[in-house]
């Protein structure tokens, strides 16, 4: 095997699906990427499959050990697909052509363009990347009637790349010559490389896809394929074809999903969440305790995990996973210990942060807000009796007028609220004032809500009013389309 002709054959494929074209700078990266031996064959078929029969030829003949019948046989379909198209174009009349995604394109071909056009007498055009090879087929039995030993083997090779496998047999009986000799070949060797096949298809018409057709492509290579070489191969191209995609397909947007959405003009809102929804959660980022407290003070984190294994203690439970994010489950939005959810958009100004949350049972979870939550400066409430503010610097400050004693939770539901106006945040457990503070600096970031303990949590309210940061609307967007992205190629 030239591994240096490969690998330069697979990385041309590769850059002819790049949309925009890819710079110089990204090609010497893309050049390290290396075919396998065993994908030689598979990606050349699928070359051929697309039309693009040099690029097969090439990539067997790279090969040492190529078959010489096999391309033969490619170069024998080559001639015998393009001499279909030619005499449509000669005779005039119109041709139905079926499409890879399922449809079909009508109309008289006039011409075929050197980069692999059909242009129609109607001013559509039909690209030979997106015809399906049983077009080749019904051109063969149709258009030109040839019938024969040959014609039966370019069909049974036609029906191969199109899946067709009762009418491959059917012709393959009738193959004869070393034409079908060698279609005979390829279809022994096919249960080795079909489903590579398959899934290098499935990436192809995400690549050359548009935004109104690649997704049945992209969700069955997702669901059926991601353990081949083809898909792991082309993960990365995939992902940013795919976030390109959805760009275009425009479906996934920054709207926002909440139970209640209030203008209340001058870019402040109120909303209100219950997440009887799987919809209401995409408005938020669902954490675990890692995640949700990397910016607070390390003493406070260590803290609340102390807190959290000694409920659990108490309750003889396992101490609190540190690892494991909110879920939806059984229609509500269920919190272990210490996971938390944190709203994409950002606020500034004046805020107010409330919830009531549902206790499952044991010995009860404290919850815990942050509101103004980043690299500056934030409030930050732990349970009903912890209240603090962090400066840029870490430094801590607690109100002067909070209680004395820990308010003890009674019943099976708590609510808490952090309001900051004119700059003085104030917490409020059960209606009971809990202290206020100056800090004098929070001017925006996130809001944060998550439990620490023993037990899990629903929250059957949550209420944010404030003024958005216009920025994190739109970063909410593309927020969406990269998890969709993910989504689709994990």
């Amino acid at each position: 095997m030239k591994t240096a002709q490969i690998t330069a054959l697979l990385l041309a494929a590769l850059l002819a699906v790049f949309s925009p074209p890819v710079r110089a700078d990204e090609e010497a990266e893309d050049a390290a990427v290396e075919l396998a031996s065993e994908d030689v064959r598979v990606e050349a078929w699928w070359l051929v499959s697309d039309f693009r029969f040099r690029e097969a030829k090439e990539l067997l003949e790279s090969d040492e050990d190529h078959d010489k019948a096999e391309l033969a046989l490619v170069e024998a379909l080559e001639k015998y697909a393009m001499s279909l198209f030619d005499l449509l174009v000669e005779r005039g009349k119109t041709a139905v052509f079926k499409l890879k995604d399922g449809g079909t394109d009508k109309g008289i071909p006039k011409e075929i363009t050197a980069d692999g056009v059909i242009k129609l007498h109607n001013k559509r055009t039909v690209s030979l990347a997106n015809l399906s090879w049983y077009s080749v087929a019904s051109l063969s039995r149709s258009a030109a009637k040839r019938k024969g030993p040959e014609a039966d083997a370019m069909c049974a090779a036609a029906y191969l790349l199109c899946g067709d496998e009762k009418k491959l047999k059917a012709f393959l009986r009738r193959a004869k010559g070393e034409r079908g000799d060698a279609v005979r070949k390829l279809v022994e060797a096919w249960p080795g490389m079909g489903r590579e096949f398959e899934a290098r298809s499935l990436a192809g018409a995400v690549l050359h896809g548009s935004s109104a057709t690649f997704r049945p492509a992209a969700e069955k290579l997702r669901d059926g394929f991601t353990d081949t070489r083809a898909y792991a191969r082309l993960k990365e191209p995939l992902r940013e074809a795919v976030i390109r995609l959805l760009r275009e397909e425009g479906k996934v947007d920054g709207e926002l999903k909440p139970l209640e959405k209030i203008d209340l003009k001058r870019g402040r809102l109120r909303l209100t969440y219950a997440f009887l929804e799987d919809s209401e959660c995409s408005d938020w980022q669902l954490l675990s305790f890692e995640e949700a407290t990397k910016d607070l003070h390390k003493g406070l984190m260590q803290n609340m995990i102390q807190s959290g294994n000694k409920l659990a203690e108490e309750g003889d439970e396992e101490p609190m996973d540190v690892e494991q994010p909110p879920k939806m489950e059984g229609g509500e939005l269920l919190f272990p210990s210490g996971g938390a959810i944190r709203h994409h958009l950002l606020f500034k100004g004046d805020v107010t942060l409330s919830c009531k949350f549902n206790l499952t049972g044991g010995p009860l979870p404290y919850p815990y807000l942050i509101v103004h939550g980043g690299d500056g400066s934030l409030i930050y409430a732990f349970g009903p009796h912890n209240f603090h503010f962090q400066d840029e610097r870490r430094n801590l400050t607690r109100p002067d007028d909070r209680p004395e004693d820990r308010l003890s939770i009674g019943g099976s539901t708590i609510d808490l609220a952090i309001t900051i106006k004119k700059n003085i945040a104030t917490l409020v457990f059960e209606d009971e004032k809990c202290g206020t503070l100056d800090p004098g600096g929070p001017s925006e970031g996130y809001v944060q809500v998550g439990f620490v303990g023993a037990g899990s949590a629903t929250i059957s309210h949550l209420m944010i009013e404030g003024e958005v940061v216009p920025e994190s609307v739109a970063a909410l967007a593309e927020t969406r389309v990269l998890a969709e992205a993910t989504k689709l190629v994990p």
